[in-house]
């Protein structure tokens, strides 16, 4: 009975403070949202339509309009081509029907997300092995995989971690992930070859989540920055000019393609010019409030690991 009871009053207390924090949490958001991030998401419309007008003016007056995109360099130590400039018409359309998704993140997603930092509400949840083998099998991941016959198992790989250097206390040790079809057994190797396995029990269990953790943080990256970049750049950003320059807007492939172009002519020329997600200078602002840039490297490596793993890609493999 005194177990029973005590443990009633474990569970009250922890819904109590549960529901304290959330009350807190949410008023915080509010008191962010009226005062300093509903006024910036305001700011940011009435400057998306400024941007608006300003295409528009071009494309009426012909004053610094551009009819087409211009590929170009952006690397020296591993020369690739991609988009350098961006089409007025391109630019509209981006503005028009992509930017106010990205004020709603920078606005009223930062406030929460915030509001979580200050109440050291921010928590990450450990992936279940189960959806790890789906993430790695059923996305961009799936560009870096290989079947391994001698261990029957998937193979993959992490490689270009080892030329970032990255901000004090952060750490990117996973070169490679296992696992079998059936998802049953999954193996992890890090850097100086140490290999940690699973299914496992006791102790082992307890170092298996760190190990898989140490795993999720270098996947969160290797996703957007190094598994799929011949995929996302060069290739898609030349046909994308092709396109635009010799079919006509009217033409049948033209709007049969156009769903799969569309918005990667200024997407692609954002990642690798503008870079406003991946220029982490580690400054007060970056650390505090811009959680948009989560990523612990400046752009001229992120650019620099694009740039060399499509090198390898189109240059190195054929």
């Amino acid at each position: 009975m005194a177990s029973m009871k005590s443990t009633k009053q474990l569970g009250s207390i922890t819904f109590k403070r549960n529901m304290q924090r959330r009350i807190a949490e949410r008023t915080l958001t509010f008191v962010l949202c009226v005062f300093i991030y509903y006024p910036f998401f305001i700011f940011g419309m009435l400057m998306t339509y400024l941007a608006r007008l300003t295409c528009m003016f071009k494309i009426w007056t012909g004053i610094g309009y551009k009819e087409y995109g211009k590929l170009g360099n952006i690397s020296r130590k591993n020369p690739i081509s991609d988009i350098i400039e961006v089409s007025t018409k391109e630019e509209l359309s981006f503005i028009k029907h992509r930017s106010p998704t990205y004020l709603y993140r920078m606005s009223v997603w930062t406030a929460r997300e915030l509001s979580k930092y200050l109440l050291r509400g921010q928590t990450t949840g450990l992936i279940s092995e189960q959806d790890l083998c789906y993430s790695l099998l059923c996305s961009v991941f799936a560009h870096s995989l290989t079947w391994e016959k001698d261990s029957e198992m998937y193979r993959m790989k992490m490689e270009g971690f080892d030329d970032f250097y990255l901000f004090r206390g952060f750490y990117w040790d996973a070169r490679e992930v296992w696992f079998s079809k059936d998802c049953t057994k999954m193996k992890l190797v890090f850097t100086g070859d140490r290999e940690i396995s699973w299914p496992c029990e006791g102790k082992q269990m307890a170092e298996w989540k760190l190990a898989k953790l140490h795993a999720q943080v270098c996947l969160t990256y290797y996703a957007p920055g190094l598994s799929h970049n011949h995929v996302h750049f060069v290739f898609p950003s030349s046909m994308t000019m092709v396109i635009k320059r010799y079919l006509k807007p009217t033409s049948f492939l033209f709007r049969f393609l156009k769903p799969f172009f569309q918005f990667t002519e200024r997407i692609n020329h954002q990642a690798l010019n503008v870079c406003k997600a991946t220029n982490n200078k580690r400054s007060i602002l970056d650390r505090h409030f811009f959680f948009w840039q989560p990523i612990p490297i400046t752009v001229e490596q992120f650019v620099e690991g694009v740039a060399k793993k499509c090198h390898q890609y189109y240059h190195s493999n054929h």
